[in-house]
Formats: structure tokens, C-alpha cells, sequence
């Protein structure tokens, strides 16, 4: 996003100058407009955001310290590099008095004003980042009161109290999300359009490294007559796999938990949706009674597997697949996946060094794929390395080890994804990840989260630093999100894990 820069002085040739000399390109700078007069400027304010001001201090109708000063009060935001003929202290003293950033001599020396700028643009940035974190602290705890309302340990009255806005609803929806990406992009993209299409508030909870629920208010059934259409426009454009689910409203006095569970359930369905999609499910669907005959399966499996029959063993998944895609069953999908898994460990030791449970790596693994088409190339992957036992390349050994060693050094930025360690090693992201996966026999995003988790682990220990400051240090902004995984990896809470500690060392 460009930084807007508006140019104030009475003389036009001044002002053509300093187009010439300011870096526009190189400082991601745009000309927000022009000003001969300090109300001039004030109109230009007044009707559009502007993050920076270069003011002279003489010009008629309003002097540029007056100027300042109503930008000071009006526009607290906006920076200002007063430029001036004189070199005079009052005048000086006077504009750094009404919060001006700089004050420069004309006529302007290039540098003396690229510096100026880059000084601006960087206080710009951390003003941002600060009101971002702020926005998401505010975020983290409107939803954490919103999922204590669900999980039945406030009611919403007293979420109304602490918070008034939210006692003009009457209504609620959930939206389920998985996306591919590993960033929440996408998510705060859909929460934008929902508020400036619609007008609708809405908050967002993270399930999964993949999976949000956005929860939208309204007072009457009517205002999300247009949702349909939004959620539409908005998949089509998704440059990346994204599936979304949506189903009927509910009245807030309702029991929250039970349209909470159906829509992350419902998220399920993206197995059976290769291609982005949008699920409306308006009425709950009970599962079918089909059941596996898991002894036949077994057998069948490990008869092929025994043989090396490469041929029937993937004949037969491929024929498994078809019927669950036909029958569109999840609980048949996921006893499929969790008898073969179990099958290869207990016979084969494969997946080989798992440093979780096998019935946690079936879980990381169904929640990280999207369609039924990559489950079914991860069965038939370690169904082939059952078969087979071969080595690693060498050169994918040797790439593992790099990939692992720059997630160990950069886990802690919370913009560091699979597509970021791509672009870093300059291959192919889905090579990436299945160089990653042959190797060690997990994703890399697990890998991310396992050195975040235990680095974390080493912070609380020490009993010198708040939950959300062990959450930001590791790299995640959302607090919540933080807990969630700590607890999933530790069987307890930050929080519980800090007193443990704490009992230990007395």
C-alpha cells in the first residue's frame, strides 16, 4: 500500500521542485494533491486520508505552524515536515511545539528530505503495527467472551454489558472456512466484504492451522438476504483453494454449540469438493449406516503389501476412493484412512519416526488435505514405501535438513509460511512440501508448529513472560489460536503449564 504525500506551498515552482527531487518510486510514494494555502490543505484532509504533509511555513490565509496545529488535533495520523526560508529558532521551536515530524531549510537538499520521508514512513509503520496489534488484542478478547458464550460459561447478556453494541442483535450465523493458504488473509478478506457489502459485524475464531468460523449478527433475517451471492463472488475470485459452508440463522437465545459443531462438521464435506466451492447446508444430514468390514480390509491390504503387488494394491484404492466419493460418507472415509494408517505402522513402521501417536498423525493429516484425491496420493504414497523401503535420495535428505534448519531460525516470524519457505529455497511449494514429507513423514507446517510449540514450552517454563508475549515472541498474533495449539500439543493450557512449573520449582 502506497504512502500519500500532499505538497503545501504558495509558490508553484516550489512545488514542482519537489516533485522533481522526491524519491516517489523508491519510497513507495503518491501524490495525494496540492495546496496553496494551509485551507487548501485542510480541505484535502478533510476528504481523504493523507499520511504525509510537506507544509511550508509562510503561506496566505493560514500559517503553516497554525496549518500544523489543526492537523495536530484534527489528524493525528498525519505527519508534517514543515519547510521553511528561515532559519530561525521561534519558528522552529514553535512547529515542533504543534507535533511536526521535521523542519527543513529551503531550498530543500534532496537527501536532507529523502531522510526526512523515510523517517516519517517508518513512524508511519509502527503507528500501524501498534494499532494492528491493538485491533487484534480487542479481536482475541471479543472472541473469546463470544466462545465462552457458546461453550455455556456467560450468557450473552453479559457480553452485551461489557459490550453495548451487541445489543441490537437478535440473530446469528456461522460461516466455516478452510483455506489452503497458511495465513488468515483470506479470512480477514471474506470478514471485510461481509462488513462493507452487507454491514453486518461479524468475528472470526481459528479452529486449525486451516480451518476459521466467522460469526455474523444482525437484528432481523432479512439482512443477510444477499449473503448467498457475496459468499459466491467471493469464492470465485479466491486465487487459491478455499471451501466455505454456511448454514440456516439461528436466534441468539438459542443453544450456540450445536450450529457451531454442524458448520466445522459441515467443513467435511470439502473431501467431496475438489475445486473451490461454496456448501449450503440448510438442514442437518445424518451419516449413513455403511460400515467397513475392517477384517476383510486389513487382510486385503496386507496381502498386497506382503506380495509387493503394486498393480492390486492401487487398483484397490482407487477403488475405495470411488465408492466414499460416491457415497459421499465422511465416517466411512475416516475409518478407511485410520484402518490403512494403522495397518502400515503396526506392520511396517511407516510412517517411519513419528514423533506423535499414530491416530494424531491421521488427525494433522485429514485436517490439513482438502479433497479426497491428495488423501488417497498420501495412501498410496506410504502404501508404496511399505512396499518398497527404499532410501531417500540423498539431495532431498540434503534439502530437509536446509528447510529445517531455516524454519529453527525463523519460526518466530509470524509471516513465515510454506509458500515464504518456497520462495526462499526458490522451488516449487507443493515440491517443497513433498520432499519435506518423504523425509520426515510430516508436513511442513507441522514442523513449523512443533518448533514453535516447543520453543514456547521453554519461554513459559522460565515464568518470566505473559501468555500473549510467549504467543507474539514465537510468531502467533492470535493468543487464542496460540492456546489452542499449546494445549493440543501439551494436554494443557499456557497458563496451566505456567503453574505446574511453578509447583515444581517450590
Amino acid at each position: 500500500m502506497q504512502t500519500t504525500l500532499v505538497i503545501a506551498d504558495d509558490e508553484y515552482f516550489i512545488r514542482q521542485r519537489l516533485k522533481k527531487i522526491i524519491p516517489w518510486t523508491a519510497l513507495n510514494l503518491k501524490l495525494a494533491g496540492e495546496a496553496e494555502n494551509g485551507v487548501e490543505v485542510l480541505n484535502i484532509l478533510n476528504e481523504q486520508h493523507v499520511d504525509i504533509v510537506l507544509l511550508d511555513i509562510r503561506m496566505p490565509k493560514m500559517l503553516g505552524t497554525e496549518t500544523a496545529l489543526h492537523i495536530r488535533q484534527n489528524f493525528p495520523d498525519t505527519q508534517v515536515i514543515i519547510l521553511s526560508g528561515y532559519n530561525e529558532f521561534e519558528y522552529a521551536r514553535s512547529a515542533l511545539q504543534n507535533g511536526v515530524s521535521d523542519y527543513l531549510l529551503k531550498p530543500v537538499d534532496p537527501s536532507a528530505l529523502r531522510s526526512s520521508l523515510e523517517n516519517c514512513i517508518e513512524k508511519i509503520s509502527q503507528r500501524q503495527k501498534t494499532t494492528a496489534k491493538l485491533k487484534s488484542f480487542d479481536r482475541h478478547i471479543r472472541s473469546n467472551a463470544l466462545a465462552d458464550v457458546r461453550d455455556k460459561k456467560i450468557s450473552y447478556a453479559e457480553v452485551c454489558l461489557k459490550y453495548p453494541d451487541f445489543s441490537q442483535y437478535r440473530y446469528s450465523a456461522y460461516i466455516g472456512i478452510y483455506t489452503m493458504d497458511d495465513t488468515p488473509a483470506g479470512v480477514f478478506g471474506l470478514t471485510d466484504l461481509i462488513q462493507s457489502e452487507l454491514g453486518l459485524n461479524c468475528e472470526h475464531f481459528q479452529e486449525s492451522g486451516h480451518i476459521y468460523v466467522i460469526q455474523l449478527f444482525f437484528s432481523t433475517g432479512s439482512d443477510i438476504s444477499h449473503l448467498g451471492s457475496v459468499l459466491t463472488g467471493f469464492v470465485a475470485e479466491s486465487p487459491n483453494y478455499i471451501f466455505l459452508t454456511a448454514n440456516h440463522v439461528f436466534s441468539l437465545e438459542e443453544d450456540w454449540g450445536t450450529y457451531y459443531r454442524r458448520i466445522t462438521s459441515s467443513l467435511n464435506q470439502r473431501y467431496f469438493h475438489p475445486s473451490s466451492d461454496l456448501f449450503m447446508e440448510f438442514k442437518h444430514k445424518e451419516q449413513g449406516n455403511e460400515k467397513l468390514d475392517l477384517v476383510k480390509l486389513r487382510q486385503t491390504v496386507m496381502e498386497y503389501l506382503n506380495l509387493s503387488d503394486v498393480k492390486n494394491f492401487e487398483s484397490f484404492i482407487e477403488k475405495s476412493f470411488d465408492t466414499i466419493m460416491q457415497k459421499k460418507n465422511i465416517d466411512l472415509l475416516f475409518s478407511f484412512l485410520n484402518e490403512l494408517f494403522i495397518t502400515f505402522q503396526i506392520h511396517y513402521k511407516i510412517p517411519a519416526n513419528l514423533d506423535c501417536s499414530i491416530s494424531d498423525f491421521i488427525s494433522d493429516m485429514i485436517e490439513e488435505e482438502h479433497d479426497c484425491g491428495r488423501l488417497k496420493e498420501e495412501v498410496l504414497h506410504y502404501g508404496n514405501q511399505c512396499m518398497s523401503l527404499k532410501k531417500t535420495p540423498p539431495s532431498d535428505v540434503s534439502y530437509c535438513r536446509k528447510i529445517t534448519a531455516y524454519i529453527d531460525e525463523n519460526y518466530m516470524n509470524p509471516d513465515l509460511t510454506v509458500s515464504s519457505i518456497a520462495e526462499h529455497f526458490q522451488l516449487n511449494a507443493s515440491y517443497l512440501g513433498t520432499i519435506f514429507k518423504n523425509v520426515r513423514d510430516q508436513s511442513i507446517l507441522q514442523y513449523i508448529t512443533k518448533a514453535r510449540m516447543e520453543a514456547a514450552k521453554k519461554l513459559l517454563a522460565t515464568g518470566d513472560y505473559l501468555v500473549s508475549e510467549v504467543a507474539a515472541a514465537i510468531g502467533y498474533s492470535d493468543v487464542f489460536y496460540f492456546s489452542k495449539c499449546f494445549k493440543k500439543n501439551f494436554g494443557c493450557s499456557p497458563k496451566e503449564f505456567i503453574r505446574i512449573c511453578e509447583a515444581e520449582k517450590e
